[in-house]
């Protein structure tokens, strides 16, 4: 910053009789529009102006600023009573950067606004208590909005808390449903190897009948033997009873087969559906909970 810049002392000063404002600025540390601005508020800092209408500060001008921004910056006078304070230095004698027509034409400047500098200051006190009464009030106000900030995170919060628990209520039942129907498909899958069981049962009692077939057969040869007319009705009776039985024993098991594949069938499609269902809504939970 340009107050942080030390001032010189009045023997750094380079010795030349005139400056211009850019290596006036430089040597104090300030910006040019500053000088400009205290030229405007000091009646006493009146630099020359060239041909050109450049201002051309001399030394006792640059002791002059020397003496406003120690007051200002340091010290930390306001601009009216920086003026005021310059005013009493030179009558005290304090301040002497002048030769006795500098001195004098300074007095008379500073004298002529020795009350404007009191009423001065009163107007920038006043500018002051109301500019601090304004701070107060934007400092109240953004207090309010602060504390309404914050109690609406903390709604939101409450209500985000709020959300997940509902969120993890329903991942519970999900995982819930999901636990019942992989039992439900345990259970199903049981079914079906009793139903399998059964046919497998099925399977050999038609076998066994099979058996019973070739052994009366068996029998009914043996006994063509020595009952030719008599076992041929007979056996005749015996094929045609074998084939019947034979015939229901097998579409007896093909019924059941075909009875058996189409429960385990729905059966298997009904617990593929539920897993789709409970997998689609773990999913849905799953991308609202990220």
């Amino acid at each position: 910053m340009d107050g942080d810049k030390s001032l010189p002392t009045f023997a750094e000063i380079p010795d030349k009789k005139y400056f211009k404002i850019g290596e006036v600025a430089d040597i104090l540390g300030v910006k040019p529009y500053v000088l400009r601005y205290w030229e405007s508020e000091f009646q006493a800092l009146a630099p020359r102006k060239s041909s050109g209408s450049h201002r051309m500060y001399q030394r006792q001008d640059i002791e002059l600023l020397l003496h406003i921004k120690r007051l200002l910056h340091e010290e930390m006078f306001t601009i009216a009573g920086a003026r005021k304070r310059l005013h009493e230095m030179i009558q005290e004698g304090k301040l002497n950067i002048f030769d006795d027509e500098g001195a004098s034409f300074l007095g008379d400047a500073l004298e002529g606004v020795g009350q404007a500098v009191m009423e001065q200051e009163v107007v920038e006190l006043r500018a002051a208590q109301g500019l601090i009464e304004h701070e107060r009030d934007e400092a109240i106000e953004t207090a309010r909005l602060a504390t309404d900030a914050l109690r609406e995170v903390e709604n939101a919060h409450a209500e985000t808390q709020r959300e997940l628990d509902r969120t993890r209520k329903l991942l519970q039942d999900a995982e819930l449903d999901l636990a019942l129907a992989q039992d439900q498909l345990q259970r199903a899958r049981e079914e079906a190897l009793q139903e399998q069981e059964r046919a497998e049962e099925a399977q050999l009692r038609l076998q066994a009948a099979s058996a019973e077939r070739d052994a009366l057969i068996a029998q009914r040869q043996a006994a063509e033997v020595e009952r030719a007319d008599r076992d041929q009705i007979a056996r005749a009776a015996e094929d045609a009873w074998l084939r019947e039985a034979q015939q229901a024993a097998l579409e007896e098991t093909r019924r059941q087969q075909k009875e058996l594949r189409a429960r385990l069938h729905d059966q298997v499609f009904k617990t593929r559906q539920t897993l789709q269902t409970v997998r689609s809504e773990l999913l849905g939970l799953k991308q609202r909970v990220e």
